[in-house]
């Protein structure tokens, strides 16, 4: 009698994340995805093909953006150190003009989904991710801003409308985040570091619809006349992931995104 013995390999399942349609997914743990001198990163590329790749930028760049090995859970991170001089245009890394990473956030009062995991790593103000327009003095565009004294929003607009949404209070510095976002169109639900919403469904600010010139970066946003001006990132960060779709994802989906990016990056959500 002869007894055969197979072994079956057992495949984690893809993250479903992972296969939603587009257009944003910028992964600092994929190797392959980042291009480097030295360690300064000078370009990632967008895991979503043809949507759009984020090259450096600004007058400390590459030199404030850099890959750390290994620096959370055993994955490399992009690091952001902010530029102390005060001067000129801060780093940042941004996608063209005309790739959908920077089209899909055009339209007044579109819906989309965001998903970023990331660490502030001082007790300082910054842009974790921007896509808008500056016109004249003010600056229309959506992004997730980081504070300590006041709240962090979904999207600013200077010298217009108000903060958009409101939540917390601040979030502490060296504490990894998975903050989600459903902006309806009409409203906003945020998650922070939880599968519970902290903002519900909370009605916001109508904005002017960004044209040609929204631009999707990472930290830092448009400021002033033209789309080379941009405000200074006053928060050192490590940047871990981030997805984003021009529409609409079920909670359910969400919540999972964020359990299992969590589960990727070592983070404790409640």
């Amino acid at each position: 009698v002869t007894t055969v013995v197979r072994t079956l390999a057992v495949t984690a399942a893809q993250p479903a994340y992972e296969l939603w349609p587009g257009p944003i997914r910028y992964d600092a743990s994929d190797a392959a995805t980042l291009t480097l001198s030295g360690s300064s990163v000078t370009a990632v590329a967008n895991k979503r093909a043809g949507s759009g790749n984020l090259a450096a930028a600004g007058s400390s760049a590459p030199t404030n953006i850099t890959r750390v090995a290994a620096a959370r859970n055993g994955r490399d991170v992009i690091r952001y150190g902010r530029d102390m001089t005060g001067l000129g245009v801060t780093a940042s890394l941004v996608a063209g003009a005309s790739a959908a990473a920077s089209t899909m956030w055009r339209g007044a009062d579109f819906p989309f989904t965001a998903i970023v995991a990331y660490m502030p790593t001082d007790a300082n103000t910054g842009f974790i991710f921007f896509a808008g327009e500056a016109t004249g003095n003010s600056l229309d565009g959506t992004s997730l801003i980081r504070r300590t004294s006041t709240a962090s929003s979904v999207r600013k607009v200077q010298a217009g409308t108000p903060l958009d949404a409101n939540f917390g209070t601040g979030q502490a510095a060296n504490v990894p985040r998975v903050v989600a976002i459903r902006h309806t169109g009409t409203t906003v639900t945020i998650w922070d570091n939880s599968t519970t919403p902290i903002i519900s469904n909370a009605a916001h600010d109508s904005a002017t619809a960004p044209d040609a010139t929204t631009q999707f970066r990472l930290f830092a946003s448009l400021s002033g006349s033209t789309p080379t001006d941009m405000a200074g990132t006053t928060c050192n960060m490590d940047f871990y992931e981030i997805v984003a779709v021009n529409g609409l994802r079920d909670p359910a989906d969400i919540q999972q995104a964020m359990i299992d990016l969590a589960a990727k990056w070592g983070i404790t959500l409640s």
